[in-house]
């Protein structure tokens, strides 16, 4: 039986009764050092000899029994090694003597039975220790195998969570970005009724510019819409008959298909999509707008495209 520090962990190891922390330690020292396997199922081979030989104190015969009822393989090695003990025992009956006629010097060796039966028993013994050893070893090799798929898994796991919190970050930022657009494009609405109620006329510092869906297509001339120095605001109003969506998308881009200004979930006021884009985000040049409805289910449909031109003044 073991008796050293070391070989007292590794036989709590294999009996189950090892703190958590020595067992992550060993697991750890299975995956660098291939003489800790052999180390290990030396130990494991004794256990199982020194079980089927009822020599195990009661308490670790106890606790090697429970091991055995969650691990087949261990039942298997247990039984093999059981059943080698009971030939053992059959070859260990000294056999009547027979007279021998005169032969060779190996031949006489083993017809003395004592020498036989020695012979015979570490046979049987080396091909039972070769064996279990190869046998411990798979064992070994699946535990370690599986810790490391487990290990691999919950590596993947965490990555998702990360990935998860990340976008939910993103899409938090998006929120409070979109929310103090929003705010700013209600103010902006404000005014402007404001001003249609009033007669009174925009702050030089916006330009407002009315789109029809098809104006490009029908007239084949883009709407033109001039930004002086000072002005902060262009803001569009996208005419709009769509009534089956209960918000809007709307993107604007430049000619090439680069994303300069979007916003979400807007809503109609008169038949009208009004947003107000930075004026530091439009150069001059040619502008698409395009508009996608969003129906109560979630599902995303185009709804309308409009083009426009920005001018500079000089």
């Amino acid at each position: 039986m073991p008796n050293s520090k070391r070989e007292t962990d590794e036989m709590r190891y294999f009996l189950g009764t090892l703190p958590a922390q020595d067992v992550d330690r060993i697991d750890a020292a299975l995956f660098e050092d291939d003489a800790k396997i052999e180390e290990l199922e030396a130990v494991e081979t004794e256990l199982i000899d020194a079980y089927v030989r009822k020599e195990l104190p009661a308490e670790n015969h106890k606790q090697f029994d429970a091991r055995l009822q969650r691990s087949p393989a261990l039942l298997k090695r247990v039984k093999f090694a059981d059943s080698l003990k009971d030939k053992i025992a059959e070859f260990a009956i000294e056999p009547e003597p027979r007279p021998e006629p005169e032969s060779k010097w190996w031949k006489k060796l083993f017809s003395q039975p004592v020498l036989a039966v020695a012979v015979a028993a570490c046979l049987i013994v080396t091909a039972s220790g070769v064996l279990l050893f190869l046998t411990g070893r798979n064992e070994s090799n699946r535990i370690a195998s599986e810790r490391a798929a487990l290990a691999q898994e919950n590596k993947a796991r965490q990555q998702q969570l990360t990935e998860l919190q990340t976008k939910a970050e993103q899409l938090a930022a998006e929120l409070r970005t979109e929310r103090a657009q929003r705010t700013e494009d209600q103010k902006l609405i404000q005014q402007l009724q404001e001003a249609n109620a009033t007669g009174r006329t925009f702050s030089a510092s916006i330009v407002s510019l009315l789109l029809m869906p098809g104006t490009v297509r029908s007239s084949g001339k883009k709407p033109e819409i001039t930004v002086r120095t000072g002005t902060t605001t262009v803001q569009l109003k996208l005419s709009s008959d769509a009534k089956d969506f209960s918000s809007y998308n709307v993107t604007v881009e430049t000619g090439e298909g680069r994303v300069v200004f979007s916003q979400n979930r807007l809503k109609t006021h008169g038949g009208l999509l009004i947003i107000a884009v930075p004026a530091r985000r439009v150069a001059a040049g040619d502008y698409l707008v395009q508009v996608n409805g969003v129906r109560s289910s979630g599902q995303i449909e185009s709804v309308d495209d409009y083009q426009f031109r920005v001018l500079k003044a000089r």
